[in-house]
């Protein structure tokens, strides 16, 4: 379906097309409510032909919106447009997967965060019963501020609903990253057929290629089937055998051959590629990682049979259209000393002609005069059609990668894993510069080197946490840094603090809901993730259930300090300026000691509130923190 820029969907105004496939249309449009663009994916004509079809939608598209997780394209809303039922996504400022390898290989430690990332957002939608069906590059998006998103779990969810010709009576999935049981049609399908397709992504990271490439998209979908697996090795003699045992065990044709899950294979994956990345690292072979900085779209991997015969047939015509123009130039004048020459046959021989001659006038004119204009004028030719005779015939950039192995990797030393906490130092340096990717991947990478050192889960919780990165320093750092310690300790306390300020500065995330709400059923008895699913139904707008919330809060821990810090919040949200102001006032009744009843943030964040009141009035918003965020982990 097209819209026209400037036409109205709902609550939307589109902004402009941008791209589209043989599933849906995506436009980029303006939602002025909420102040925010977001992507707009109108699904294929074809769809309204199946008349229960839009009830299907509906039912499947509120399955879909219920993901809520970091690594995943959130679904805002759904409805229909004219007959064509539409998704409303949030619209990620950046590049795909495919158009960053189109510019040339990843870096080893690259390829371990967007494994990663992947990983944890398709683990997260299995455990909610929901595959995605169709992973592959162009499904990934690489955003600028260095997030990366698995797209079009709506796309591969609500088409398989449908009963049309979309659905049941074609296969759905591309062909290049089809599972083998997906490609035999198996219907009850589970985790192993994600899996599978997110082992060939992985092995084009590697080796530089999919594994199986053909002319035909059958051909492709039998070889998934029976063909064994081209070995990583023998296409790229400098892939590790490490490396090489994750693609065979991930890419096996039988599904209980593969890994268990998809948070199995990420780590295998880990433990595999981290002692490579640190080595390289401390030898300074790793290149800095290149934020995505373009969305040009880029042409495919490899083509499906229509463009590539519609490709063969423009270098044919261009070829043709050259040597004709070469081999029959158009001269510009006849000269009048030329006797023009009829062919009346094939067959028949030309006569012979003699020239007139002619007396000397300055310049005379000779019949080798004609040949040498002919030869000059069709090497010029020649030689201008060649640049475009090149540009027809090569292949595309994408259609022959560089492998990431290009040369071959260090021989690991035994017991060399680098220094963890001179990582952290280049983790903070990257930020610093504003490299959020580097810097991530620097943590990670100083983490996975003392994964259980709590003292660096801590630095690097801190790191990510002073740069705003408060669900990220929780689920990478913080959490896992908690069973190490002990809350009598000094370094469990203060470990304990930074989670609890990390869980108050992550409710202002939208995407913090859903993992409140796992992190509560795991931890019930955890004040700290309670208080901040209330502090995010209010950044939410969900006012009613954070003030039963509250209520409950209150009826259990009246004199928690923190609880009268989110209270107060909730009323700032109002703009009820003195009942805040009360509520923050009892946040400084305790008075700090050795042991303080009040959090050093907790108190430091109600005094800020108190000032703003005082100097802004009804100005004052609520924002994620008050007080300046590094003083508040510094200052604990």
């Amino acid at each position: 379906m097209t819209l026209s820029i400037g036409e109205s969907v709902g609550a939307y105004r589109i902004i402009e097309q941008l791209g589209q496939g043989g599933m849906a249309t995506v436009f980029k449009a303006f939602h002025a409510a909420l102040d925010r663009y977001v992507a707009i994916k109108v699904l294929h004509p074809a769809f309204k032909e199946d008349a229960s079809f839009l009830a299907r939608f509906q039912r499947e598209a509120r399955v879909v919106a219920k993901l809520e997780q970091a690594n995943i394209v959130p679904v805002y809303d759904f409805a229909e447009h004219n007959g064509a039922p539409y998704l409303v996504m949030k619209f990620i400022e950046g590049e795909t997967l495919k158009a960053r390898l189109a510019r040339g290989p990843l870096t080893l430690e690259e390829t371990l965060r967007v494994m990663e990332a992947m990983g944890a957002g398709l683990d997260y939608a299995h455990k909610q019963g929901i595959l995605h069906r169709d992973i592959k590059p162009s499904n990934v998006m690489l955003a600028r501020d260095g997030g990366i998103y698995i797209a079009d779990f709506g796309l591969a969810r609500i088409a398989l609903a449908g009963e049309s010709t979309l659905s049941t009576d074609a296969m759905l999935g591309t062909p290049h990253y089809m599972s083998p049981e997906q490609a035999k049609g198996v219907k009850e399908l589970d985790a192993g057929a994600d899996l599978y397709s997110l082992g060939v992504v992985l092995y084009e990271l590697i080796v530089g290629r999919v594994p199986y490439s053909a002319d035909t998209p059958f051909a492709v979908i039998h070889d998934h089937i029976y063909t064994p697996l081209p070995p990583p090795r023998a296409a790229n003699p400098n892939v590790p055998e490490s490396i090489e045992r994750v693609l065979l065990k991930a890419l096996a044709k039988e599904r209980a051959d593969r890994y268990t899950d998809v948070a199995e294979m990420v780590m295998a994956y880990r433990k595999a590629t981290i002692p490579f990345v640190a080595q390289l690292l401390s030898r300074d072979q790793t290149p800095n990682i290149a934020l995505p900085r373009s969305t040009k779209p880029i042409a495919p991997y490899d083509p499906t049979p229509a463009a590539l015969a519609e490709a063969k047939t423009q270098i044919a015509s261009a070829a043709l259209l050259a040597a004709s123009t070469v081999a029959r130039p158009k001269p510009e004048t006849t000269p009048p000393s030329v006797v023009p020459v009829t062919r009346t046959s094939s067959a028949t021989p030309l006569p012979a002609v003699t020239p007139p001659v002619i007396k000397p006038r300055g310049y005379q004119f000779r019949w080798w005069h004609v040949g040498v204009g002919v030869v000059v004028l069709g090497v010029t030719l020649t030689l201008l059609a060649l640049p475009m005779l090149r540009r027809q015939l090569a292949p595309p950039p994408s259609a022959v990668p560089t492998p990431l192995f290009s040369t071959p990797l260090p021989p690991l030393t035994p017991g060399v894993s680098g220094d963890a906490m001179a990582m952290l130092g280049e983790a903070e340096a990257a930020f610093k510069a504003g490299d959020v990717t580097l810097g991530q991947s620097r943590l990670e990478l100083a983490v996975g080197m003392s994964p259980s050192d709590p003292a660096v889960l801590l630095r690097a919780g801190d790191i990510a946490l002073t740069n705003q990165l408060a669900l990220y320093a929780l689920g990478k750092f913080y959490l896992p840094a908690l069973p190490l310690t002990k809350p009598q300790e000094p370094l469990g306390s203060e470990m304990r603090g930074h989670t609890a300020l990390a869980y108050y500065v992550a409710a202002a995330d939208s995407a913090a809901g859903a993992f409140f709400g796992t992190q509560l059923k795991l931890n019930p008895e955890t004040d700290m993730v309670a208080l901040a699913l209330t502090r995010y139904r209010i950044f939410s707008g969900d006012l009613l259930a954070a003030s039963n919330d509250l209520k409950v809060h209150t009826a259990q821990q009246p004199d928690n300090p923190s609880m009268s810090l989110i209270t107060g919040d909730w009323y700032l949200a109002q703009n009820q300026l003195a009942e805040a102001q009360t509520h923050y006032e009892r946040v400084l009744e305790a008075k700090p000691g050795p042991n303080p009843v009040v959090p050093f943030w907790v108190r430091r964040e109600a005094e800020c509130k108190l000032n703003q009141i005082k100097t802004l009035g009804r100005d004052v918003k609520l924002e994620p923190t008050c007080e300046d965020l590094p003083s508040l982990v510094i200052g604990r």
